[in-house]
């Protein structure tokens, strides 16, 4: 990695050059598959980010355009600077890097410091960890040119907050967008769908009485809302079984015919917010998933009924690693139909 250079936005581009004429010497080589912009605001949040998105040039990488708005700031300024970061230690490839640092009415003038500096004719991801809001005008300006909008739900005060504002932003939309929060669930909505594939199957599911749910409720900068998940899930199996929402509180959700309980314990062994365990109780038969702490990628299966008990078994989900969502976007085009369905239904009931 080349030392991280403070340069005048005019020689962003001019300094890049020279780095990589020095590099050539040692046979590295240029690469970028996009474009990924990221905005966070100045705060402890944008530094387990920065390392996330380092970890995800490993498998992907592009030119990196870091955004860090400090609201707090009282002068107004912008600064830049610039390095070349290897995809991974001792690798051949390495990619660019650009940091723009601003404040004040320095905001102003980002989108068009930031804009030549796009590589033309490739894809641009827009990481955007702040609320999304047509009203803040850097959004408005980056998110019609984006391929792909990854939001964060943590990166706002609450999650009632976010669905707020996602009931503003979302008939506005003009990028395909996605929820890191609910790509964490796409395990467990695999593993469902993969369990409930009958048609007897999916008809215990959907007349499920009783849903009881735990999740690790710990906390750190990175995911500060831990519930998230399991609400993401829980709305999930709502809508594509057409359950109707009664009641909801923090602890529990009333759906028309079920009701869910919903438990958070700390368990420091896997990452906030993954889910524990989910146990479904339909009629006289009871569906168990019970992940297994000291191998947190190991789902135990035990499914019973009044006459028969199944043979126990273990199924297997992706290991979480660090950044492991963050990737999981990368590749995507499209929106997920089934999340804006599931949003739909969290706006208007939760």
């Amino acid at each position: 990695m080349s030392m991280q250079t403070l340069v005048s936005p005019e020689n962003i581009e001019s300094t890049l050059v020279t780095i990589w004429e020095g590099l050539a010497k040692k046979n590295k080589v240029r690469a970028c598959l996009f474009n990924l912009v990221v905005y966070t605001k100045r705060d402890p949040r944008s530094d387990s980010f920065r390392e996330v998105v380092m970890k995800v040039i490993e498998n992907y990488p592009c030119r990196i355009i870091f955004l860090s708005h400090d609201r707090e700031s009282s002068s107004s300024y912008l600064k830049t600077a610039v390095s070349v970061v290897d995809i991974k230690n001792g690798s051949d490839t390495a990619c660019d890097t650009i940091d723009m640092g601003f404040g004040g009415s320095g905001a102003e003038k980002v989108f068009f410091v930031l804009l030549p500096h796009l590589v033309p004719d490739l894809p641009i991801h827009l990481l955007w960890l702040d609320p999304p809001s047509k009203k803040h005008a850097l959004f408005a300006q980056l998110e019609p040119l984006c391929d792909r909008l990854i939001i964060d739900s943590g990166s706002c005060p609450t999650f009632r907050t976010f669905l707020s504002g996602m009931r503003e932003y979302l008939p506005e939309k003009t990028s395909h967008i996605s929820d890191l929060n609910w790509t964490r669930t796409s395990p467990w909505r695999h593993l469902l769908a993969a369990e409930f594939r009958t048609e007897r199957e999916k008809a215990l599911l959907q007349q499920a009485k009783e849903i009881r749910i735990v999740y690790n409720g710990e906390k750190n900068p990175y995911i500060p809302h831990p519930k998230t998940e399991t609400l993401y899930l829980i709305f999930w199996l709502a809508n594509r079984l057409g359950w109707t929402v009664k009641k909801s509180s923090e602890l529990a959700l009333h759906f028309s015919p079920t009701n869910v309980q919903i438990e958070a314990r700390n368990a420091p062994s896997l990452r906030p917010g993954a889910l524990i365990s989910l146990e479904i109780l339909s009629g006289e038969n009871r569906f168990c998933f019970q992940r297994k702490l000291e191998a947190s990628s190991e789902i135990a299966v035990r499914i019973t009924s009044k006459e028969k008990c199944a043979l126990p078994r273990t199924i297997s989900i992706p290991k979480e690693t660090r950044g492991a969502s963050l990737s999981a976007e990368m590749v995507k085009k499209q929106t997920n139909q089934q999340y804006l369905d599931t949003m739909e239904l969290l706006i208007r009931s939760w």
